[in-house]
């Protein structure tokens, strides 16, 4: 019994001892434990988006501030690099994503720096199109182009315009604003609606060709040298030729290659003639230099729209005055980096043909030969025939004979509120009536009513020989008295009006007409009288009209030396016209003297 009770006590010893070791043990665990678990909170670092060359703010987030350590960063690649201070992210490469590893002894996370794409810019100009014209298309300016994109456009007002293959094109006048976007683009402009000038001429052109749609013709078009009004016998000196005269006064390249929208290209002409570009510098003063890269687009277009013409050019003449203060040489230097720049940009192209017109106006030391010009600025008449004619067929132009030629001469009908100076020509198998013919027809008025007069103040029937007034047979009623009176216009001046013949018309008039006019002759037969003869004089067109009168001139036919010959001999051998032939005095005689 006494030996066990020691081994108990010494188990309880042992025990004892044991119990205070692991007392120690755990309180020195727990202290391990805190160490092992303690809380250095979290790090966030949100994504980046910097763009190229700029640099961006690591934010760095530790949710235990006290807890803040020292990071380091690593990544793949090249897109981006970290500042030397570890504050800010640098971007390198456009369009790239890189992903970014934060980490320090007890911290690690990631976050992407995206260094987005730099799509550049977009400016679109303000817009300008034109009644009648084809539309326009907005010139887009990307300033980075390799990035441009299809666009949507909103058009604010749609009454002005649509925007229909490319194009804006004009409903009405007016101007809208127009929105422009993308997916990575925006931006506004305007469109302006217009009617452009010359609309008058222009249209008179288009109408004229669209009554017989004649494609394939040789076309004359520019400025006021292929103008009627400069070039007034042009349909004589292509008598029954396939031509077509389509010259506006006062006009430029840049007008010309809106025109030719509607009356040079549907005619597809075989051949296109061109004077353009005087205008741009004498009057618009446009440089040498703009003009020259003008004439270049102009030409390109042509060949691109209708490849299979040919085109001439007439180089560009000097003035009698200055140009940018320069005269006579120095003039001929600075027009000729026009000229001879398109000379040499012709030298490859084969549809384009250079005419050096312009050195036809310079003496040898450069000197403008002012006696060519007729109001120096426009040749002298006899020359488009000496020189611009004469060009063209030493060039090799061929022109094709008319088509559908016919003696059938159109009505002509005159109102109140027609001027003698808009008398038009008459034309004959394809050519205008000037000498050497024969012309007969009827003139008819209705009578006056209260609701339609048929006259106003100082009504006039003219039949005249030239382009101004000098000689004209006239029935004329000055007095306003309700009858027309034979007179004439010999050199500008109106005869007496004390005549034998008279014609009431206020109860309406119908009367038969002939007009002969020889090679130096002319003579007036009113219902087959003979009233006036212009004896030896000389005139180049012949027109037929009238001023303040509703008429008509009806059932006319003609005769000609060149295309009856056999008829107009007839015509030759009257008694009054062998008569008059035979006299030498330059005057205007009345048979009835």
């Amino acid at each position: 019994m006494k030996m066990k009770k020691i081994f108990i006590l010494g188990l309880s010893v042992f025990a004892c001892l044991g119990l205070g070791a692991c007392k120690s043990n755990s309180n020195n665990n727990q202290e391990n434990n805190q160490q092992q678990v303690e809380d250095f909170g979290t790090l966030t670092i949100a994504d980046i988006t910097v763009k190229v060359g700029k640099r961006a703010e690591i934010e760095t987030v530790f949710s235990n501030p006290k807890k803040q350590e020292a990071l380091t960063y690593t990544f793949e690649g090249k897109n981006i690099h970290i500042s030397e201070d570890n504050q800010y992210v640098v971007g390198d490469v456009a369009g790239t994503e890189t992903v970014v590893t934060a980490k320090s002894e007890h911290f690690e996370t990631t976050f992407k720096v995206t260094v987005p794409q730099d799509y550049g810019t977009l400016k679109i100009a303000d817009v300008r199109t034109y009644l009648k014209y084809n539309g326009r298309a907005p010139k887009l300016e990307f300033s980075k182009p390799e990035f441009a994109e299809e666009l949507t456009y909103t058009i604010a007002d749609p009454t002005i315009v649509k925007y229909e293959n490319g194009l804006f094109v004009p409903l009405s006048v007016g101007s809208t604003e127009v929105q422009a976007t993308s997916e990575h683009f925006s931006a506004k402009f305007k469109v302006y609606a217009a009617n452009y000038d010359y609309e008058n001429r222009v249209s008179a052109y288009e109408t004229a060709w669209q009554e017989t749609e004649y494609k394939g013709q040789t076309v004359f078009a520019g400025d006021s040298f292929f103008d009627k009004q400069f070039w007034g016998t042009f349909y004589n000196d292509f008598a029954k030729k396939d031509v077509l005269q389509h010259g506006i006064s006062a006009t430029t390249v840049t007008d010309w290659r809106l025109f030719s929208e509607r009356i040079v290209y549907p005619q597809a002409p075989k051949n296109l003639v061109l004077h353009v570009g005087t205008n741009d510098m004498f009057d618009d003063g446009l440089s040498n230099t703009a003009l020259l890269d003008n004439l270049k687009a102009y030409f390109e277009e042509i060949h691109t729209v209708i490849p299979e013409t040919k085109v001439y050019w007439f180089t560009i003449e000097p003035r009698t005055y200055a140009l940018a203060g320069k005269q006579n040489s120095a003039q001929k230097e600075y027009i000729d980096v026009v000229n001879n720049g398109i000379m040499e940009f012709a030298e490859d192209k084969d549809y384009l043909t250079v005419l050096d017109s312009a050195s036809k106006f310079y003496n040898t030391d450069g000197i403008v030969q002012a006696s060519m010009f007729k109001d120096g600025v426009h040749p002298q008449n006899e020359l488009y025939l000496s020189i611009y004619k004469k060009m063209l067929l030493d060039a090799g132009l061929v022109l094709d004979e008319g088509r559908n030629l016919t003696r059938d001469i159109k009505n002509i009908t005159r109102t109140i509120g027609d001027s003698v100076g808009s008398s038009p020509t008459v034309e004959y198998y394809g050519a205008s009536l000037t000498k050497n013919f024969s012309l007969k027809g009827t003139i008819k008025m209705e009578a006056a009513t209260t609701e339609v007069p048929n006259v106003g103040n100082n009504p006039h029937i003219e039949f005249r020989f030239t382009e101004g007034m000098d000689h004209r047979f006239l029935l004329w009623d000055a007095a306003n008295a309700g009858k027309f009176i034979s007179r004439w216009a010999y050199n500008g001046y109106p005869n007496p009006t004390s005549t034998r013949h008279s014609w009431q018309y206020t109860n309406g008039l119908e009367i038969t007409f002939e007009v002969v006019a020889t090679e130096k002759d002319a003579f007036l037969y009113i219902n087959n009288t003979l009233e006036t003869v212009f004896g030896n004089f000389t005139w180049e067109t012949f027109h037929l009209g009238s001023e303040k009168i509703n008429l008509q001139f009806i059932n006319m036919s003609a005769v000609t030396k060149e295309d009856d010959p056999t008829e107009w001999a007839k015509v030759e051998e009257r008694a009054e016209v062998k008569k008059y032939t035979a006299l030498t005095a330059a005057k205007a005689y009345c048979d009835y003297e």
